[in-house]
């Protein structure tokens, strides 16, 4: 059995002729209320930039492989991948450390009267509806409206005011970052109610977002690094005081031919020898080391540059005045047929 609802069309026309006056009064109730919202949403302008990011490859990688084995040596760990996955940005710009940081960013509008960090822009320089004005005004206040961040024995900890809460929220809700999973362009886009603050933002959030991966990737070689370094410095100095006591009892008794003395003599000489081995195997080590960071550091290439907009994106005052006079037809249409009830023909084919 196949049913077919059809509406009666005709009787629908008759419907709204008959409370013509009814759909006029609602439609431009809705089309008012849609001009109000429409002209009290500031505009907003989105400014984007697109980074491809350039993998080392294995051609370092295997130098320092080829290097490390043809000395004899393992680097073991030294040659892990400490790659941070394309998925975790977005995690890594809702990070309230990283969003901290954006708050602290010297902005500057289009019109150049203001310049100050990015807080006090949106805190005290930005535009709201007059419907979250009246919102916060019944809100309870916050008092305290400093960001703290406290030492807990070996953990930090960031403590936020409401106001600081909220506003890190703005800041995130602003900020999309999404990573494109067969290309791998990373595409970072900021939202601001003035043109330039939105291009320098975006230019900020990728400039952070490439530090902190790069800082993420040569962590672990760069603690190599440091850690060679120490070594390396250890093993020269006592190099040289092996060499200077094995040149200093070589010095005092050259002219003697005593066995005791040969003896303590090549004990020196070894000892020296010793420490100048391990001082080039750390030598060696530091050099790798050196190596896996530049191996590990990452390269972007801007494929789409930040640019101050020009078209705002926002509000889009036509689809709101369509979805509120449609709005305001149905209302009237179900006004109407409560009056007068309009049959629905049901036609059944079976």
């Amino acid at each position: 059995m196949q049913v077919l609802r059809k509406i009666d069309l005709g009787r629908c026309w008759f419907l709204i002729k008959t409370h013509k006056k009814l759909f006029i009064i609602t439609e431009i109730c809705a089309a008012t209320i849609a001009l109000v919202i429409g002209f009290s949403i500031p505009r907003t302008y989105q400014a984007t930039v697109k980074l491809a990011p350039e993998t080392s490859g294995g051609g370092l990688s295997g130098s320092i492989s080829a290097l490390s084995s043809m000395m004899g040596m393992k680097v073991g760990n030294m040659m892990d991948e400490d790659a941070i996955s394309p998925e975790l940005y977005p995690d890594v710009k809702s990070s309230p450390d990283f969003l901290l940081g954006l708050s602290k960013v010297q902005i500057q509008t289009l019109d150049n009267k203001v310049a100050t960090d990015y807080k006090t822009y949106l805190a005290k320089h930005t535009k709201t509806t007059w419907w979250n004005s009246l919102i916060s005004k019944i809100s309870p206040k916050d008092k305290d409206s400093t960001i703290k961040k406290q030492e807990l024995k070996d953990n930090h900890i960031i403590q936020l005011s409401l106001n600081d809460y909220l506003l890190l929220k703005n800041i995130d809700d602003a900020i999309t970052c999404t990573t494109d999973k067969k290309t791998g362009v990373i595409t970072i886009s900021v939202i601001d109610q003035d043109p330039k603050v939105a291009a320098l933002m975006v230019d900020s959030v990728r400039s952070r977002l490439q530090n902190f991966i790069t800082g993420y990737r040569t962590q672990k070689a760069r603690n190599d690094v440091e850690y060679f370094t120490k070594r390396y410095e250890e093993a020269n100095k006592e190099y040289k005081n092996a060499a200077a006591r094995y040149a200093t009892y070589s010095d005092a008794h050259q002219d003697l031919s005593l066995e005791s003395y040969k003896v303590e003599n090549d004990n020196l000489e070894n000892e020296m020898q010793l420490a100048y081995n391990i001082k080039s195997e750390y030598a060696t080590k530091l050099e790798l080391a050196k190596a896996k960071v530049s191996e590990q550091t990452p390269v972007y290439t801007i494929v789409q540059t930040p640019m101050v907009p020009v078209k705002h994106i926002a509000p889009r005052r036509s689809i709101i005045l369509l979805m509120w006079l449609f709005l305001g037809f149905v209302i009237s249409f179900l006004l109407a047929q409560k009056k007068t009830p309009v049959n629905i023909v049901l036609k059944e084919q079976v």
